[in-house]
């Protein structure tokens, strides 16, 4: 209701499937009356329509807290989020750890409560100059990353340098 009330137009729209933290956040959402700022598209069978929902964002939020998977194999919509060249906020574990705080807002779970994260969201939404310094880090980490062409060298080499250590 923080964030409600210092950004009146807000709305929390909810792109996935009902797993994960999503539950518990929707269960906040319910329980401090933010139904009437909150959309819930649920899974979004046409991919292909995934970027104009996250072009309409400011602020992009991955409520996993749980990754035990690398850029390579990631669970979530953070390589999504990334190429979006949005301001992406998410909880510092796995995969995200590593990331800069230029390319990406950690968020951690241990430490930080619902009022810290909100006051991050409205710090965020009213500094959009950091949204968009953030966004184009995100932008052009996932272009190095998610670079298949790198990606095809990078495995090619694993699996030539694997077959030469055998012999």
């Amino acid at each position: 209701s923080l964030a409600k009330k210092q950004i009146p137009n807000i709305k929390l729209v909810f792109i996935g499937r009902k797993i994960g933290n999503a539950d518990k956040l929707r269960a906040i959402i319910s329980k401090h009356n933010l139904n009437d700022i909150s959309i819930d598209q649920n899974y979004i069978k046409n991919f292909a329509d995934i970027p104009a929902y996250l072009t309409m964002a400011d602020i992009l939020f991955e409520p996993q807290t749980n990754f035990g998977f690398d850029e390579y194999r990631l669970p979530s919509k953070i390589h999504n989020y990334m190429a979006a060249g949005k301001t992406i906020m998410a909880f510092s574990n796995g995969f995200i750890r590593d990331l800069s705080h230029d390319e990406i807002v950690k968020i951690d779970f241990n430490t930080e409560t619902a009022k810290d994260i909100c006051e991050k969201i409205i710090y965020l939404y009213k500094n959009p100059d950091i949204r968009k310094e953030t966004g184009l880090n995100a932008r052009k980490k996932a272009e190095l990353l998610f670079n298949k062409e790198k990606n095809v060298d990078d495995l090619l080499k694993f699996y030539n340098d694997i077959i030469s250590s055998a012999w």
